[in-house]
């Protein structure tokens, strides 16, 4: 039986550990940013041994000690695209593997305690889309400044063009952030600013899609098998073209990726 007080007395002893090399980086002037470039990198090695931790309760007080952590990294060395792309994966992953399931069980809609775990759900999604954003446009400059437009005559054609300059090398900043972005739009469904920015998340798609479509265990395959199993015909859903994605999503594995098989 797992032991709770242990996930999380490990949990703040990795997390003190962390926070000592922070506050030596934060007084050490021109070393921080190499102090801190390091000590991501080490985190980040890290990271499959607890992608693969099978008790919930450690997987779950692991994570949260190196949310905030990680986010503080990247304060120091912003710029760095490894600690960009894991802020960008790692509050969005958290939300959905330990909030949502939470928000999604709940019986009793509009409590205040539902309410506001739909409020926790929707900062960790933003927090994640935005640093996504971020990390777009340290990559192409202006790119992520038209993503967030709100007028369509400024991205409705220009986005679509400047997306088409991208390469594969981009596949991953694309793809994660227009997860998070989805994941936000989900649960933020009564925000029409937000409804209208799916539109701008099927593009990234896309662009993965075209890219590189078995990124990330065919992730890309999943997301439209979703969409058009989701929604009704009458809004451009399509039961045989969602089968069609499904099976190439379990295809990319050989069938040995269960989420996709799961959907």
């Amino acid at each position: 039986m797992s032991k709770p007080w242990v996930a999380h007395a490990t949990s703040r002893a990795r997390g003190a550990c962390l926070l000592l090399l922070l506050a030596t980086a934060l007084g050490a002037g021109g070393c921080a940013k190499l102090l801190a470039d390091q000590t991501a990198e080490l985190m980040i090695r890290t990271t499959p041994a607890m992608e693969s931790e099978p008790d919930p309760v450690i997987a779950e007080a692991a994570m949260l000690s190196g949310l905030k952590t990680i986010e503080g990294l990247l304060s120091i060395s912003p710029k760095n695209e490894k600690l960009l792309m894991t802020v960008t994966q790692s509050f969005a992953g958290y939300g959905a593997a330990f909030v949502e399931p939470e928000w999604v069980l709940r019986e009793d809609f509009f409590s205040d305690e539902y309410l506001e775990t739909q409020r926790r759900l929707q900062g960790l999604y933003r927090r994640s889309r935005d640093t996504g954003l971020r990390w777009i446009e340290l990559r192409h400059p202006g790119l992520a400044t038209l993503l967030r437009s709100q007028v369509k005559d400024e991205w409705v054609e220009a986005l679509p063009e400047a997306l088409a300059k991208l390469s594969q090398r981009d596949v991953p900043s694309l793809f994660w952030t227009a997860q998070a972005w989805g994941l936000l739009i989900r649960v933020d469904d009564e925000n029409f600013i937000e409804i209208a920015n799916m539109a701008k998340v099927d593009m990234l798609m896309r662009r993965v899609y075209e890219l590189d479509p078995d990124y990330n265990f065919g992730a890309v395959h999943l997301y439209f098998g979703m969409v058009n199993a989701t929604l009704g015909r009458e809004l451009g859903g399509n039961l045989e073209q969602a089968r069609e994605y499904f099976e190439k999503a379990i295809a990319v594995t050989d069938g040995s990726y269960l989420t996709n098989r799961y959907f």
